[in-house]
């Protein structure tokens, strides 16, 4: 139930659409039975026009983050806005600062368009409330976008607004002091949302503060791990004792080398060439299928990377996090010597908080 679905692709960056958004036009319809047909296309039109709004900011980080060399994994729209999932924070904190405020700025000029058109065809009037029809489609659109930059700016994360408090604090102070004081702020200023909403019985309010004060804390400890990772390199908890297997061997080999060894996860050879990785889970797959006689070529998956000892840790918990991946072959000259898994990482990781 719980899943995304991808409507496609712009730039090379899948978009998705989570399945609470599809309740959309069902509230819109409920809220509006009062309401005649046309008017009710209309309140749909507009719900689906704030949506490409807000698709067109999350391009807006997308593409700036691109300019920095940062990845974007996908765009997810859900019924609470949406999120351009990016591979990384860019490394200095102006370019942090540029890709948090493209979003907003593409509302700002989507209004300027807007206007200008309004104002082209002598329709430059404030929105008024109402039932939504040809006559004000455009200018309530043009304010949504302007809220939607205003709420955005809110210096409280998962806000733009907190990632460019953070980066204009990064500045001068490191990322992870940075951080914390964008989270305090943001949990203070959740807070008052809160009390607020408390006070003048607005849910809405009250779901927001509590998403921004968890976000907060969430971006924080996100920080924080980076930050216990940043000093050490993948050869300081790499495993150099370790079992390889060929993709000749059939799997109840490796099903043998998983009981005696508690190994989960291996790296496969042809010889002495990398050829990919078999997983715990296709080495249940082949149990569960009775296909234990089957070479390990049959099961094993050539979607793998491989780091360098001498690569940052940190680059590994970047791929750890936004991939599936269940094991990394550590390489030098050619030659594996090395295997590093989320495991062993989040243990590391574990030991390095506690320091």
């Amino acid at each position: 139930m719980f899943k995304s679905f991808r409507i496609g692709q712009l730039f090379n960056i899948p978009i998705f659409i989570h399945w609470s958004f599809l309740l959309l036009p069902l509230i819109v319809i409920y809220r509006s039975d009062a309401l005649e047909t046309v008017n009710i296309v209309w309140e749909l039109a507009l719900v689906f026009a704030l949506f490409g709004c807000v698709l067109l900011h999350e391009f807006g980080h997308a593409l700036s983050a691109r300019r920095y060399g940062v990845k974007t994994l996908d765009i997810i729209l859900s019924i609470i806005g949406g999120v351009a999932r990016l591979t990384r924070l860019p490394e200095k904190p102006w370019q942090e600062l540029v890709v948090a405020a493209a979003g907003p700025a593409v509302n700002v000029v989507i209004t300027a368009v807007i206007g200008l058109l309004l104002w082209i065809t002598g329709n430059f009037d404030l929105p008024y409330a109402g039932v939504i029809d040809s006559s004000n489609f455009l200018p309530i659109l043009a304010f949504a976008n302007i809220a939607l930059a205003v709420f955005n700016l809110v210096p409280a994360f998962p806000m733009d607004g907190g990632r460019i408090l953070r980066a204009g604090l990064a500045m001068k102070l490191s990322r992870l002091r940075a951080t914390f004081i964008a989270m305090v702020v943001g949990q203070v200023l959740a807070t008052g949302f809160a009390a607020y909403g408390i006070y003048s019985g607005n849910y809405t309010l009250i779901f927001i503060a509590v998403f921004v004060f968890y976000g907060a804390a969430t971006e924080y400890r996100g920080i924080k791990k980076e930050t216990a990772l940043s000093n050490h390199k993948v050869r300081d908890t790499m495993e150099q004792q370790f079992c390889i297997l060929q993709q000749s061997h059939a799997m109840n080999y490796a099903i043998q080398m998983l009981t005696n060894t508690g190994q989960q996860h291996f790296v496969v050879l042809n010889l002495m060439s990398l050829e990919g990785v078999l997983t715990h889970q296709n080495i249940l797959k082949s149990i569960h299928e009775k296909d234990t006689l089957s070479p390990i070529s049959k099961y094993m998956t050539k979607d793998f990377v491989a780091l360098s000892a001498d690569d940052n840790i940190k680059n590994a918990y970047h791929l750890f996090q936004n991939n599936n991946y269940e094991i990394i072959p550590i390489i030098e000259n050619g030659v594996v010597i090395g295997i590093l898994d989320k495991t062993s990482l989040n243990e590391f990781l574990i030991t390095q908080e506690a320091k």
